[in-house]
């Protein structure tokens, strides 16, 4: 490498902001049992913040798993959002003219609202799946094939395609898995 002490900086800068992300939450919660005792009301509101901020770490870890290139498809932008307690994290990926979205969601109370969607979609029709131990419904509704998993982990995902085929789709979400 031409510029070494630049790799080295660019990862103690990683690093630190990696660190600084992590401390912020963990000082949130740790106000909120300091002050407890002084100010509950207080207390509760940096608890929530607490939360919040752990939530957030937990979204961009799961935003971490949509990788640049799977199965020969390069990944678009990364779209994170949380709306009424639902987190979602979507990205297309594509290769030649074919584009596959993929969506993540979650609840950020633990629940898995999405889930019971999913489950319900399942018998909607189309083939039934099981990849890397995630089970859903594979379809074809009029050329747009839809992809739906239920998460063991929680959550669900989606891989939703125009213009392609079930088994690519298929296959794409194998690919996923397999290297996440």
């Amino acid at each position: 490498m031409k510029y070494p002490i630049f790799a080295v900086a660019s990862l103690l800068m990683f690093a630190a902001e990696t660190a600084w992300a992590v401390a912020e939450p963990v000082a949130a919660c740790q106000d909120a049992v300091n002050a407890f005792d002084k100010d509950p009301a207080q207390a509760l509101e940096d608890a929530r913040w607490c939360v919040e901020q752990l939530e957030q770490l937990e979204q961009d870890q799961q935003a971490g798993l949509f990788r640049e290139e799977v199965a020969g498809y390069r990944r678009g932008a990364v779209e994170q959002q949380k709306v009424m307690g639902m987190s979602s994290i979507i990205a297309t990926y594509t290769k030649a003219a074919e584009s596959i979205k993929v969506t993540r969601l979650g609840a950020s109370d633990g629940s898995n609202p999405m889930a019971a969607l999913a489950g319900l979609a399942q018998f909607g029709g189309g083939r039934k799946v099981r990849i890397d131990g995630n089970t859903g419904t594979l379809m074809d509704q009029n050329g747009r094939v839809v992809l739906s998993l239920t998460l063991r982990e929680g959550g669900s995902m989606m891989f939703e395609a125009t213009g392609s085929t079930m088994d690519a789709v298929q296959a794409f979400a194998t690919e996923w898995f397999t290297e996440n």
